[in-house]
């Protein structure tokens, strides 16, 4: 297997999508390559950054040798398990789990998290809406107190990527439940179709009006629909920084004299097709500011997904040029860190802060 083979199957064996006769190989020649090889960690480390959902495991770690049957049985067992699988694939699995004692030890797993998780959340009878609603608010109030006060722009580190992706989720995910419990309250408030409501309160003379109503959950909606449009744009301009840094880094040899740029070619284009449906997001008057920067991003973008697999020197030192003019790395990196932040004064139309972005 030459260079050119392996390196243009890197994504497909990241992903698990080659044979195992084909991986095997690319396998083998990585162990051979240096070069090949530091390009399949380059490719990991940018593909882990535009999909930080997924864990790739390495080669070594892939049992290559598990029966196709097996991957297949072990696919279907949760929708299996659920009871939503149709009834012929289901004697399938039964017949397959007969004589295989590993997919039925894997099943067993399988059914035991899936019971957990049924046990762990209440039926809809047992849930104190009342409690439910002053608890949620609570907890939103305090995580976005914390956010807004932390030392940090971002706040107090806490261990790990991943805690602190959840911290910074804890509060839309309580607006998203506060909503939920406040639309269902509503529902139960309406009266059904073709029944009368309850008459209203006649009040005496001299005592005070009903307390005010409790705040419709549209605007809790509406809240909820900003903070998903800005953790989108976050997410979208953090990825397409991953793109243009892997342009500073050390290139990669690919038909002669040129850089293999395969890739970023492929990732630009699936950033492309997800900015399109930011577009509307970024109409709101709420984070406009950041349409400029992401245009700019959006057109360097389209110029990296045209570029052949094997790009020439000149085009790439041009896209260089143009982040470096454009100080593109610098920007996004701001503009990310005020879009997390969720500042209201920050992004309000009449707010004080300067359009650094």
């Amino acid at each position: 297997m030459n260079c050119q083979t392996a390196q243009a199957e890197l994504v497909a064996l990241i992903y698990g999508d080659l044979e195992a006769v084909a991986a095997k190989a690319l396998t083998s020649h990585l162990a051979h390559c240096s070069a090949c090889d530091a390009r399949r960690d380059q490719v990991t480390r940018l593909l882990a950054a535009v999909t930080p959902a997924v864990v790739f495991p390495r080669e070594g770690e892939v049992d290559w040798e598990l029966p196709l049957t097996c991957r297949a049985v072990r696919a279907e067992l949760t929708t299996f398990l659920r009871g939503d699988g149709e009834r012929r694939d289901n004697d399938d699995l039964i017949e397959h789990m007969g004589r295989c004692s590993s997919c039925t030890d894997e099943a067993a797993a399988i059914d035991a998290t899936l019971h957990a998780v049924r046990n762990a959340f209440p039926g809809e009878e047992e849930v104190d809406w009342d409690a439910f609603a002053r608890e949620t608010a609570r907890l939103a109030r305090a995580a976005n107190h914390e956010d807004r006060h932390a030392g940090s722009p971002r706040g107090k580190r806490v261990a790990g990527p991943w805690a602190q992706h959840l911290r910074r989720a804890l509060p839309l995910a309580a607006l998203v439940m506060a909503a939920l419990g406040l639309g269902y309250m509503a529902t139960r408030l309406t009266p059904p179709p073709g029944e009368a409501p309850a008459p209203a309160p006649v009040l005496e003379a001299g005592t005070s009006p009903l307390p005010a109503p409790m705040p419709m959950a549209d605007e809790l909606l509406v809240r909820t629909r900003l903070e998903l449009a800005r953790a989108d744009t976050a997410r979208y301009l953090e990825e397409s920084q991953a793109v243009l840094a892997s342009f500073t880094s050390l290139p990669v040899p690919c038909e002669g004299k040129n850089i293999d740029t395969s890739v970023e070619s492929e990732v630009s284009s699936r950033l492309l097709r997800r900015k399109q449906l930011l577009n509307r997001d970024l109409d709101d008057v709420e984070i406009a500011r950041a349409r400029r920067l992401a245009d700019e991003v959006g057109s360097l973008l389209e110029e990296i997904a045209v570029l052949s697999k094997c790009a020439s020197p000149a085009q790439v030192e041009e896209i260089r040029q143009i982040m470096a003019h454009r100080q593109l790395m610098m920007r996004i990196k701001i503009l990310t860190d005020e879009l997390e932040q969720r500042d209201p004064g920050r992004w309000a139309p009449d707010g004080k802060s300067g359009d650094r972005a």
